[in-house]
């Protein structure tokens, strides 16, 4: 058993060398099967395993080796090694040298050592069973000692038997001559021989349950062993099919990425042409906003240039002129007609402020849908963004949408008048002063609206287009002023001739941020001036005549 250990550890050390050497212990598959083979070499050396598990192992480590390709380096080394290493496993000895302690006897004293050795090779034949009790030096002598007398006593008897049948007398057999004294250890010897056959007997039958038990343990064994081949064979085939089912996986991988990508483009290119659509219907709601607001625009400058009309001929009427045709026209309709005719133009007036209500809550509710749609819009975007990001994850990059966003155009606001006022010699009718009060109306709109852009403006201290954004704007409120400032008082007109020439001289040059603001501050006052001038003009259309 020593010698079997030595050449254990004499086969791990070389083994371990040799693949090392080889560099075949940088294959993470080789590498774990030589741990499996050092792991059942240390549990042989304790007397935990058997030498079979070893033999598995080496097996075990060589189909790694060949697996990873590596054991046309180590084959010449690795196959001695393991031959070397079976031999020394499998053989039997036939002969054990004799212990020094028993001396040599008659050919009777050898019995109880082969028999022993005999019961040794059975042991050597089948490591994988139970492990015998070896008896002690002192029971092999006793039996030997016994056995020999035991031969001895036998020898005499058959040879006396043998002389009685061939001459039928009673040979007395020469004997050596013994003292009286030792007929009690003759008694003892017989004694001494019922128990060393008794205990022979037990011996033997020791040995042969040990057998049976042997004989059933390596069916056992040869069970697993078949079992384990069939378990082999079995990994074998589903690693097979498994190397088989490789490309099919890959294969089918590579179609869901492709079906995923479909899917991906599929609904981008529906979320695009929604918001494509989205667009379209924003654009269309804007332009008709903007027709809106034009068509407004218009209709506050005819009730403008209406409302000069019949201001002026209000202001003729008010002042008191002398022209006979004025005095005629109105001591012939009466006081009653002008009353009515007042009537009516004050039912106009309060008309025209609630189609103003009903156009500013029109406009709110574009702005409202307008902002429902850009919520839409952004909500979409994210949607897109997300479906971006789930894509990315499978080719490993991400793509970033881009669209650019429609830039907010704000139309400024432009009033225009007719031509300069025309005098009329005749009184105003009922329906020239419900024109003349809506006219009046309608300036107060536009004046407001005036105001609000360059409040704005003033706010916004630097233009993204220069100074160059007033010039309409002041040309427009110029014109209004100017306009109105004929009919109220034509020397407050003549002295704002010069500041506006002034102010023409200004805008050919760049102006700076204050001179901006002062700009600004100058409109204000204008049409803070024509806003008097039109509540003025109010007051005396309402005053009583």
């Amino acid at each position: 058993m020593a010698n079997y250990k030595a050449k254990v550890t004499t086969l791990q050390n070389n083994l371990g060398a040799l693949l090392a050497q080889k560099k075949a212990l940088n294959s993470r598959v080789v590498s774990q099967e030589y741990e499996n083979f050092k792991e059942a070499s240390d549990k042989v050396l304790k007397g935990e395993a058997v030498p079979s598990d070893v033999r598995v192992t080496l097996t075990g480590l060589e189909k790694a080796l060949k697996k990873e390709g590596l054991f046309k380096n180590v084959k010449s080394g690795f196959v001695h090694m393991k031959k070397d290493f079976l031999l020394s496993s499998t053989g039997r000895t036939t002969s054990r040298p004799p212990d020094p302690d028993v001396p040599q006897r008659n050919t009777t004293a050898v019995l109880a050592t082969r028999s022993q050795s005999g019961s040794r090779r059975k042991l050597h034949s089948n490591p994988s069973g139970a492990e015998v009790k070896t008896p002690s030096g002192s029971e092999v002598k006793n039996l030997n000692r016994a056995v020999g007398k035991l031969y001895d006593h036998l020898r005499i008897q058959k040879l006396s038997e043998i002389a009685r049948e061939s001459t039928g007398l009673s040979i007395a057999i020469a004997r050596p001559s013994t003292p009286p004294t030792k007929k009690a250890d003759q008694s003892d010897n017989s004694d001494e021989f019922k128990d060393i056959i008794r205990k022979v007997k037990n011996l033997e039958r020791e040995l042969q349950r040990q057998k049976a038990s042997q004989s059933s343990e390596i069916v056992k064994l040869k069970e697993e062993n078949r079992y384990l081949r069939t378990a082999m064979s079995d990994m074998s085939k589903e690693n097979d099919r498994l190397k088989g089912l490789q490309p099919i996986t890959r294969a089918a991988k590579g179609k869901q990425v492709e079906q995923i990508e479909k899917e991906y483009n599929k609904q981008k290119r529906g979320i695009e042409g929604k918001m494509r659509e989205m667009e379209s219907e924003l654009q269309i709601n804007l332009e008709q906003t903007l027709r809106e607001k034009e068509d407004l625009e218009h209709m506050i400058m005819d009730g403008v240039s209406k409302l000069k009309l019949s201001i002026s001929a209000l202001h003729k009427r008010i002042v008191g002129d002398k022209d006979e045709k004025t005095k005629t026209t109105l001591t012939l309709y009466g006081e009653d007609y002008e009353k009515r005719s007042i009537d009516d133009l004050i039912r106009k007036i309060a008309q025209i402020e609630i189609e103003a209500e009903l156009l500013e809550e029109k406009n709110g509710s574009l702005g409202r849908i307008l902002t429902e749609k850009d919520s839409e819009i952004s909500e979409l975007r994210d949607a897109l963004l997300q479906i971006t990001e789930e894509v990315s994850k499978l080719h490993g990059s991400i793509s970033h949408l881009y669209t650019p966003e429609e830039p907010n155009k704000s139309e400024k606001p432009s009033v225009t008048f007719s031509d300069p006022l025309r005098r009329v010699d005749h009184g105003v009718d009922k329906q020239e002063m419900k024109e003349t009060l809506k006219k009046i109306q309608t300036v107060n709109t536009t004046i407001q609206q005036y105001k609000r852009i360059l409040k704005d403006k003033e706010r916004n201290t630097s233009s993204p287009k220069g100074n160059g954004d007033l010039i309409p704007l002041k040309s427009q409120i110029n014109k209004i002023h100017d306009d109105l400032m004929k009919l109220v008082d034509p020397a407050l007109l003549k002295e704002n001739s010069g500041s506006d020439k002034s102010d023409e001289s200004r805008e050919a040059s760049p102006m700076s941020q204050r001179d901006r603001a002062d700009e600004i501050n100058h409109l204000l006052k204008k049409l803070n001036r024509v806003e008097r001038a039109c509540a003025e003009m109010k007051s005396l259309y309402d005053s009583p005549m």
